[in-house]
């Protein structure tokens, strides 16, 4: 039996609020998964404080938990939870994130009508460019969605059902919940399924297991290295949270690893068996080689120096073939290189 709109409308408001998934029902889901040895990145669009997501993952040796959440004050718990490896504060439907990297996501969508149709809908929908192939989902809606004609339609061509529980009576009593355990496969032919669910009462619904026996099925979980998710990011710019992002989380803090360009130091450049001729000395000061502070404390010899290759003209007069004195002007690349020593002594080396 459906939810009448008076009923979701309320409760849609209390969850907007401050509703999380219960964190017992999310320990008993936490048996179903075999994790990998590997590092796993998981998704979770609408993170709350994060707790349901790190309860649902504890079993999991190397997490890499991707988390987004629309509320600035749960976004800032996020932020300060060092369970979380990323988080960003925006619309989830309007986040930028690399495409088929994530090989599990939990995820409890909004439970209220969006733009074109249901959010929960919507979210899975999105989520879905988001997960690797054969990745798992982990995915909570009211009743009343999980057995309508548009939720299913687009799980069941996307995924394939491994198991779908219902919360236990005096949670459920609160927001009808089902979850639905998942594997992101292609598949044809399933308006038989689809007619099954879409029949199924709440009764039809086993319960979440206290212990997860021989009786269920064992959801195995690929490994989804961090490495591979490139953007993580809101697409408006937020200064504050992007200078944080920038020097403190990944994958943008190793972007900004790849781009900087260290100190120079003497040691780094070693000792060449000859000198460079001319051209040489020319890409090594275009480069930058040997410009910046060098020397030691150790030796006494810390100075500043700078390369430089600028463009010179050279004008003489030489006999042409007809024996004729004509004007001649060259060009060439002059290379020097600046000291300026400890003691102020100010050199030029050409």
């Amino acid at each position: 039996m459906l939810e009448n709109n008076f009923y979701q409308s309320t409760q849609n408001i209390a969850k907007a609020g401050a509703y999380y998934t219960d964190l017992a029902h999310c320990a008993r889901l936490s048996q179903a998964f075999n994790w990998p040895e590997g590092e796993v990145s998981v998704l979770e669009p609408s993170a709350g404080d994060g707790a349901a997501v790190i309860e649902i993952t504890n079993n999991c040796d190397k997490p890499k938990i991707f988390a987004v959440e629309l509320r600035t004050e749960a976004f800032r718990e996020l932020k300060n939870n060092s369970n979380i490896t990323c988080a960003i504060n925006c619309d989830f439907l309007q986040a930028k994130i690399s495409n088929n990297v994530f090989s599990f996501m939990f995820a409890n969508p909004p439970y209220i009508n969006g733009m074109d149709g249901r959010m929960e809908v919507e979210f899975l929908q999105r989520s879905t460019r988001y997960i690797a192939e054969d990745g798992i989902i982990v995915y909570v809606v009211p009743y009343s969605v999980a057995t309508s004609r548009e939720y299913l339609s687009f799980l069941l061509r996307n995924y394939k059902v491994i198991h779908a529980f219902r919360f236990d009576e005096a949670e459920y009593e609160k927001y009808k919940q089902i979850v639905f355990i998942a594997r992101k496969v292609k598949n044809e032919g399933i308006e038989e399924e689809l007619q099954r669910y879409m029949a199924m009462r709440k009764e039809d619904f086993p319960l979440i297991p206290e212990v997860w026996t021989d009786e269920y099925e064992l959801v195995d979980v690929e490994e989804s290295p961090e490495s591979k998710i490139v953007y993580f990011s809101s697409k408006e710019f937020n200064r504050e949270e992007a200078f944080i992002d920038l020097c403190e989380c990944e994958p943008q803090k190793k972007n900004l690893d790849a781009l900087s360009i260290k100190a120079f130091s003497a040691n780094d450049m070693g000792r060449p068996p000859v000198m460079p001729n001319q051209n040489v000395l020319y890409l090594l000061s275009t480069l930058g080689c040997g410009s910046g502070i060098t020397g030691s404390e150790d030796n006494m010899d810390i100075h500043l120096q700078r390369g430089n290759a600028r463009i010179c003209e050279y004008s003489f007069e030489e006999v042409n073939e007809k024996g004729n004195v004509e004007a001649v002007t060259q060009r060439s690349t002059k290379v020097s290189v600046t000291i300026l020593e400890n003691d102020g002594t100010f050199t030029v080396l050409e």
